[in-house]
């Protein structure tokens, strides 16, 4: 969207605006800012199209979150958003069981396994196409 020009303001809680904007760069229509999605550093109204992708369920209010979002948008504007699909197999799997011990682990440790658990997955997958 940045290269296209479109004038987009990212927002993230985390510090993870730090990376983003390391990523896309100093640009003139590119803006940054670290904030609560409950608190919004913008007027109501003040975007055409607002887009939130992964985000919703991981705040405590999912509802409350929209209506944030919502707020934002220009009469006539569109938001657009995603949410997970939720299916009883996520909690039938062991996949909770290892986010929950990766989380405990220290950071330099987690990001070690993952990062072989991706590289593998993308070996498997190019494997699989073969």
């Amino acid at each position: 969207m940045v290269n296209s020009g479109a004038n987009v303001h990212a927002v993230d809680l985390s510090v993870a605006v730090e990376a983003n904007l390391e990523n896309i760069g100093q640009k003139s229509n590119y803006k940054v800012a670290q904030a609560s999605v409950y608190d919004l550093p913008f007027p109501d109204n003040s975007f055409e199209i607002v887009f939130c992708l992964g985000v919703i369920q991981h705040t405590p209010d999912p509802e409350k979150t929209i209506a944030a979002l919502w707020s934002k948008v220009k009469t006539g504007g569109i938001l657009v958003i995603d949410h997970y699909k939720w299916r009883i197999g996520y909690y039938s799997t062991l996949t909770p069981l290892y986010r929950e011990w990766l989380r405990k682990l220290k950071p330099e440790k987690s990001i070690k396994i993952v990062d072989k658990l991706v590289n593998f997955s993308f070996l498997y997958t190019e494997i699989k196409r073969q």
